[in-house]
């Protein structure tokens, strides 16, 4: 007859271990890194992950899984709750592509034009439950994730009105990260029932984990300081706008929010994890 063993319940938003006691007879915590809550399904979070890997900047990522969570304002809050009530001193960014919440607005079909006026409602709401947030930080991009890519390599404040021209943009700066002898075997089974391998549009392998699971591609993305270049120009080209009321006219990404405040919230996480 076979034993079950007992199902181990843990809150995987909080792990820290303790070091050994001091000599006062404390312990203390080990720092939990900021968390990011990802929009994506696919690249947020294989490039959040694997920049865990290959720089300083560690963070906890979700969803871990597949699913859907371009819903932001019905999923996200759900997964802060559930970080907070374990850790309430977290530091949570939520990364999210504006595209998908505004894309439908000028659509001609009245039945998207009316859905798409319906979710910027409930985004709106959802965005002002956490203007003053001190645990919360919105970071979204216009159109999507994938124009904090570009910043990686050019400043280019294109109003962008889609995803697929951004990644079209990038074609020429990204595609050769995914060689056939970098990419996981899992994808090179799929590029090899494609006849041309070269062929491959990117908009495919950025949509692909198979593709993005390994982290040579965004070692490559941050190599010769394009991360910290990404941060400054990010950060420049909104304060510029802002300045001018223009910040609607134009591209932008507040991606670069949770890499400019690493440092002061792992100072800060530190000291609040000693017990």
């Amino acid at each position: 007859m076979r034993t079950i063993k007992p199902e181990i319940t843990e809150n995987p938003y909080f792990s820290a271990e303790t070091t050994a006691p001091t000599e006062d007879g404390t312990r203390q915590l080990n720092p939990i890194g900021p968390y990011i809550i990802s929009g994506g399904q696919v690249t947020e979070r294989c490039y959040f992950e694997n920049l865990s890997k290959c720089t300083k900047y560690k963070f906890n990522i979700l969803p871990k899984f597949f699913g859907n969570e371009a819903s932001y304002a019905e999923v996200f809050p759900r997964h802060i709750n559930d970080i907070l009530s374990g850790n309430p001193d977290a530091k949570i960014y939520c990364v999210f592509d504006l595209d998908t919440i505004y894309g439908n607005l000028s659509s001609q079909k009245d039945a998207k034009r009316k859905c798409a006026v319906a979710n910027k409602k409930t985004f709106e709401a959802f965005k002002k439950n956490y203007t003053s947030s001190k645990n919360v930080v919105l970071c979204p991009s216009m159109p999507c994730f994938e124009y904090w890519f570009l910043l990686h390599f050019e400043n280019d404040t294109t109003l962008y009105k889609t995803c697929g021209k951004v990644i079209k943009k990038l074609e020429p700066y990204m595609r050769g990260f995914f060689p056939e002898n970098k990419i996981s075997n899992d994808a090179l089974f799929k590029m090899k029932k494609t006849k041309n391998i070269d062929k491959i549009k990117l908009v495919s392998i950025l949509k692909t984990e198979s593709y993005l699971c390994k982290d040579e591609w965004v070692r490559e993305l941050c190599a010769n300081k394009k991360l910290e270049t990404a941060i400054k120009m990010a950060e420049e080209n909104i304060n510029r706008a802002k300045n001018k009321n223009l910040l609607e006219q134009q591209s932008y990404t507040y991606v670069f929010l949770p890499f400019k405040n690493y440092d002061i919230d792992s100072t800060r996480l530190e000291a609040t994890t000693k017990l």
